[in-house]
């Protein structure tokens, strides 16, 4: 039978040394810190990035977690994530470093982006212009369902119509 004194327990509560209710009343205030700040700073996000390989054909992925951020856009902030290029030094970046995110902005299921000239300088670690393109859009369809279709810019400048003059202009 369990005897459920009071008393003895109190008894035995006191006699813990300062040291452990100084430590366990740390974890207790690191733990409740850790709950608000979940719920204040929001779930985080995975999202799938798709970088072309340097030396193998085919894409391969890289796993990006980051918070929702009320106050900024989650497709400008995937996209802005995605210029920075890939974390590993076997993969090219989709556009030429230094690309910058003129504008970005989502109407009728329609994504309308505009890149800075940077992007129609590739190299040997960039993807060509072209490719560069459909890679970007691979990205997009892949990590945000709800868009249909996607329109890019260089420079206010549709690309895919004519590729070629963008690169003579």
């Amino acid at each position: 039978m369990i005897n459920l004194n009071i008393s003895d327990t109190l008894k035995k509560i006191t006699k813990v040394n300062l040291s452990t209710k100084i430590l366990f009343l740390s974890l207790l205030i690191v733990f409740i810190f850790s709950i608000v700040m979940f719920f204040v700073q929001g779930y985080s996000h995975r999202r799938v990035y798709l970088f072309e390989s340097l030396d193998k054909p085919g894409l391969y992925a890289e796993n990006r977690y980051y918070p929702n951020i009320p106050y900024l856009d989650d497709i400008e902030l995937f996209v802005s994530e995605l210029l920075l290029g890939p974390i590993g030094e076997r993969y090219k970046h989709v556009f030429a470093p230094g690309t910058k995110l003129k504008s970005c902005f989502l109407q009728d299921n329609v994504l309308y982006i505009d890149f800075s000239s940077e992007a129609l300088f590739p190299n040997e670690k960039v993807s060509e212009v072209r490719e560069g393109a459909e890679i970007f859009k691979k990205n997009i369809f892949r990590n945000f369902r709800k868009i249909d279709k996607i329109n890019i810019y260089i420079e206010g400048r549709k690309i895919f119509d004519n590729v070629e003059n963008l690169l003579n202009s």
